[in-house]
């Protein structure tokens, strides 16, 4: 093949190859010639001749199909046209009956091979199982035999298969487009991360990551104070003050209730909240996303701490063994190690930067790398050992340490990154908009 470039690449089953190897261009012309080809034949199930295998070529004496030759006068349906009608793709998806490119197949054949051709009669025989069959075959639909073959039933006739065959191939389409992660998935789960701790004085940030998801996705943040707010109040090492509520008979009055959860933020993947002293007790948080396809996730609840001191100063202390200590609590007893993989980054588009959080069921080497659509490795952000847990890195479209050094005014465009753990492999998109 001699010299391999490898600045260009194309993504092939499980690798990505140069665009020189003489695999890579074969691949995708492979797929998209493959692909087209299985749209013709799917097509070709929405004429009965075809259906019936029936040969037609119509030269040397040979049978000349009526329909087919008559079909383009008919008229021409659009998917357009049929969409404004709600009728819209056939999902392959919808049913346990088979295979998605099996139940779309024989779903057109069956209904396609219930009317005449010109040599064979219309056939009745099917598995009554196959979903929405018996919408479209009917006794009595026409034409049912070779005699009934004329303009007026086929143009008839005409009107129940084309419309059939466009929906089923935009379902073929869907399939592919599905299968090879060209659309996005369904939302799987959503996790919360942020501080664990929150001192007096200072604001926590907490941020909802979900795994997947139809954009545009809704956020509604809910919180749940734990134990009461008198108890809380007195067992903390610092009197609490609380001047914008008043207590009678021992009741504080405008007190959000404890133990029960309470919406507190909707429409936004983060939320904050300021410890100003007026409400002692911990509480946890958890965020409930909704996607377009109006699938809905609740997250892991996340546990923080009120503290009553203000946050250790470096100069106070010397060893900052406080806050080892501080961070040795979040993981050891507050952060639960993940119990999957995932990756995903917010926001989504962006511009200049965006952040890529991931997390790790268990430890190991970690790369991730960033692509533009073409193939061509822009940067790679992490290239080290990590241990199971929860992980971000930055992505700047601008260059510096925020991208590893490697990205420089990047055009507005889709890129891909990529993370490799062990046997873990995912590439997702982002877009970067200028």
């Amino acid at each position: 093949m001699g010299t391999v470039n490898t600045s260009t690449q194309y993504f092939a089953g499980e690798q990505w190859l140069p665009a020189s190897c003489y695999q890579a261009p074969f691949y995708k012309n492979w797929i998209y010639e493959v692909l087209g080809r299985m749209c013709h034949l799917l097509q070709d199930m929405s004429v009965p001749a075809h259906a019936h295998v029936n040969s037609h070529v119509g030269k040397n004496g040979m049978y000349s199909d009526y329909y087919e030759n008559n079909a383009k006068y008919f008229h021409q349906w659009t998917a357009d046209e049929l969409f404004s009608q709600n009728k819209v793709l056939i999902d392959p998806y919808q049913q346990s009956w088979g295979h998605p490119l099996a139940y779309l197949m024989y779903f057109l054949n069956q209904v396609t091979d219930h009317y005449a051709s010109g040599i064979d009669y219309g056939d009745y025989s099917y598995d009554s199982s196959c979903p929405d069959l018996n919408t479209y075959i009917h006794q009595g639909d026409l034409p049912g035999s070779p005699s009934q073959i004329n303009w007026t039933n086929c143009s008839s006739m005409h009107d129940v298969l084309q419309p059939l065959a466009i929906r089923a191939t935009a379902g073929l389409l869907y399939w592919f487009a599905q299968e090879a992660g060209l659309l996005p998935r369904p939302l799987t789960s959503v996790t919360i991360f942020g501080d664990f701790f929150l001192f007096l004085g200072s604001t926590g940030y907490w941020y909802a990551s979900p795994s997947n998801g139809m954009p545009p996705l809704n956020y509604n943040w809910q919180i749940m104070y734990l134990g009461d707010f008198s108890s809380a109040a007195t067992s903390k090492s610092k009197l609490y003050t609380n001047t914008d509520k008043i207590e009678q008979g021992g009741i504080i009055i405008n007190a959000p209730p404890s133990n029960s959860w309470i919406t507190v933020g909707a429409n936004s993947p983060t939320y904050s909240r300021v410890n100003n002293g007026s409400d002692p007790r911990d509480f946890k948080l958890r965020c409930i996303v909704t996607d377009a396809s109006n699938t809905t996730k609740t997250s892991n609840e996340f546990y923080v701490d009120i503290l009553s001191e203000y946050p250790p100063q470096q100069s106070v202390v010397q060893n900052n063994s406080d806050v080892e200590k501080a961070a040795l609590m979040k993981e050891s007893i507050f952060e639960p190690k993940p119990t999957e993989y995932s990756i995903s980054n917010y926001p989504n588009p962006f511009n200049p930067t965006t952040t890529i959080k991931y997390q790790l069921p268990e430890a190991g080497l970690v790369t991730i790398k960033v692509y533009d659509i073409l193939g061509k490795e822009v940067v790679e952000l992490i290239n080290e050992q990590k241990e199971a847990g929860y992980y971000e890195v930055n992505f700047s479209a601008k260059g510096g340490s925020a991208s590893g050094g490697g990205a420089s005014n990047l055009p507005s465009g889709i890129y891909i990154y990529t993370i490799r753990a062990g046997k873990y492999v995912e590439s997702k998109k982002m877009i970067l908009m200028k």
